[in-house]
Order: C-alpha cells, then sequence, then structure tokens
C-alpha cells in the first residue's frame, strides 16, 4: 500500500465511523496515528496476550513473514577497553548495542581456549535477579556452550556478555528485529500550519520525508485499522471509547 493509498483509505475508514461528524485531518496528524499504530502492532506481536491470535513472533509463518523485512543481523562492535563503563561482572566483555534494536531473536559468539579449540556458543539473555541466582550456585559462570548477557540500564547502548572462563570471545553476532521507520504520507518540511499561511518545519521520529511503509503489505491494513481507531479514540475522548481502544483488532 503506498502512501497515497493509506491517505485515501483512512479517511474513507475515518468518515465512516464518525457520520463525517468529527473534523478533518491532514497528512501530518494521518501520518503520526500511522506511525504509533505501526508501532503498536509490531510489539503487540512479540507479546502474545497483546492480540487476538494470541500468537507471537514464531508461533506462526504470518508473522515471520510480517516482519521480514525489519529482521537484520549484525556483529556489535566491542567497547574499547579504557572506557570508564563499570562492569557488573569483572568477568564481561563490553559491546555497543545496535542504536535500533527492537527485540532481539538469538545471538551467538565463538570463542577460543587455549587459543586453539574454538566453538559457537549461544549468548541467553538474563536479568540482574537471574544472575544473582546464577552466581549463587557452586557453579558460578555459565555453561560451556552458552554464555549471559546482561543490559545496562543506565546505559542502554553498552552489553556485557559473559562466557565461561578461560575462553576468550573472536566474534559475537546479534538477529534482531530492528525499529521500524516512520509513515509519513507528505514531506513535512512543506507541511503548513494551522492558519495556512506559513510553512513550519515538522518532524516524526527526527524525519521529515515522504516514508513508506516497509512492513510486508499481508500488514498494512491491521496498521490502517489501528490508527483509524487511535483517531475514533482521540476525537471522543470518553470512557467507552478509551475501552474499545483496548480491544485488540490485529
Amino acid at each position: 500500500m503506498t502512501t497515497q493509498e493509506f491517505s485515501n483509505e483512512f479517511d474513507i475508514l475515518y468518515n465512516n465511523i464518525s457520520s463525517n461528524a468529527a473534523p478533518g485531518l491532514n497528512e501530518y496528524e494521518k501520518s503520526v496515528l500511522l506511525t504509533k499504530a505501526q508501532l503498536e502492532i509490531v510489539r503487540n506481536y512479540f507479546n502474545p496476550k497483546g492480540n487476538k491470535y494470541s500468537e507471537g513472533y514464531d508461533d506462526s509463518q504470518k508473522r515471520q513473514i510480517d516482519f521480514s523485512h525489519l529482521t537484520k543481523v549484525s556483529k556489535p562492535i566491542a567497547v574499547d577497553t579504557d572506557t570508564n563503563y563499570v562492569k557488573f561482572d569483572e568477568r564481561s566483555r563490553l559491546y555497543f548495542m545496535p542504536d535500533d534494536v527492537l527485540y532481539v531473536l538469538n545471538e551467538t559468539a565463538t570463542v577460543t581456549y587455549d587459543e586453539k579449540y574454538k566453538h559457537n556458543v549461544n549468548i541467553v539473555p538474563i536479568t540482574y535477579d537471574e544472575y544473582i541466582v546464577f552466581v549463587s550456585r557452586p557453579y558460578k559462570q555459565p555453561y560451556k556452550q552458552q554464555g549471559w548477557r546482561l543490559v545496562n540500564f543506565t546505559n542502554e547502548n553498552i552489553i556485557e556478555v559473559i562466557v565461561k572462563e578461560g575462553a576468550d570471545i573472536e566474534g559475537y553476532t546479534m538477529r534482531y528485529v530492528r525499529k521500524p521507520q516512520p509513515i509519513i504520507l507528505i514531506d513535512l518540511k512543506s507541511e503548513k500550519d494551522i492558519d495556512g499561511e506559513n510553512f513550519i518545519d515538522l518532524t516524526i521520529q527526527g524525519r521529515n520525508e515522504r516514508t513508506e511503509c516497509e512492513l510486508d503489505e499481508s500488514i498494512h491494513q491491521e496498521i490502517l485499522q489501528r490508527a483509524v481507531e487511535l483517531a475514533k479514540n482521540a476525537y471522543l475522548g470518553d470512557l467507552q471509547s478509551a475501552l474499545q481502544l483496548g480491544t485488540r483488532t490485529e
């Protein structure tokens, strides 16, 4: 669905539910609603309780196709050893988390022992509570085929990776779903203000150029429907519409 089709169908659905009584929305306002709807749907797809099918990313092939354009593989960059970052665990290796990460799917690392034995291990994300439980055991480190990953809550761009003692990490790979780019129906740098006279610069997520929806077309109608629901709730603003808004349609 192109940006023009998004705009036209949004108007049709919005007018149908509001019986032409609601005030019209300009292209910037529709872009904000479409972008918000898109992010809501992506997040709820990773929370089975948040959508009517109760399916997460790995629960159906459709879900995987929907996110195929957002799935990315990256090799996080190691942090300079001279950094002032204070490690939560002295055994940790520090890496920069990619800036566009939304949800991490899986992680692996290539480790070596004594510079000759090499194999791959799965990196498992753990919470700080889980970390405390693990290091309270007699065996206070990851198993040979596993590593741990901690995220620093004060600086989310840095992550700590812990592997079995005596192992060196040669390569670290992360497969994740990145943040989708906003849906912007027109070049916002030419959008007029409410008086229709002066031009103002508007941005959505720091961007102001027209941007097509990059998700698979099979999910476009769901994004459109959710955006119209958000518009209806913003117009009515009562308790009943707020409760109806919580009913997932995707």
